[in-house]
C-alpha cells in the first residue's frame, strides 16, 4: 500500500474529529452533545479500522499485532462512549473515570440527575 493512501486516511480521521468535537462544542442542547459525540467516536472507529490494513501493510506488522491492536482498539473507543455523557441542566461534560462499575447518579458540577448511559 503507498504512503498517500495512509496519509490520506489520515487526514479523514482527523478532520472528521475535529468537525465532531466543533458540533459537540457548539451544540446548544445535552442531548445534541450525546448524538454528536457517539457519532464522532462511531465514525472514527470506523475510519480507523478502514484504514488499520494499509498502515499495517506499511508498517509491516503480523496478524499478531492486529489481533492485539484491533480489541484494545475497539475497547478504547466503547469506554470513551459509556463513561462519558453531559448534564441535560448544566450541559457540562461528565466523564465517570474514576469508578467505571458505579454509575454516577448526579452531576459533579450542579448535581442535577444524570441520565442514563448506553
Amino acid at each position: 500500500m503507498n504512503a498517500s493512501v495512509t496519509m490520506a486516511c489520515a487526514i479523514a480521521t482527523l478532520t472528521l474529529t475535529l468537525c465532531g468535537f466543533g458540533v459537540v462544542l457548539a451544540a446548544r442542547t445535552a442531548r445534541l452533545k450525546r448524538i454528536a459525540h457517539r457519532s464522532t467516536i462511531i465514525g472514527g472507529a470506523i475510519l480507523f479500522l478502514c484504514f488499520l490494513p494499509a498502515l499495517a501493510r506499511e508498517r509491516h506488522w503480523n496478524t499478531l499485532d492486529l489481533l492485539f491492536i484491533v480489541p484494545m482498539s475497539l475497547f478504547i473507543f466503547w469506554t470513551h462512549i459509556r463513561f462519558s455523557t453531559w448534564c441535560d441542566q448544566c450541559r457540562r461534560s461528565v466523564n465517570n473515570m474514576s469508578h467505571p462499575f458505579q454509575r454516577m447518579r448526579n452531576c459533579p458540577h450542579c448535581g442535577a440527575l444524570l441520565p442514563r448511559p448506553l
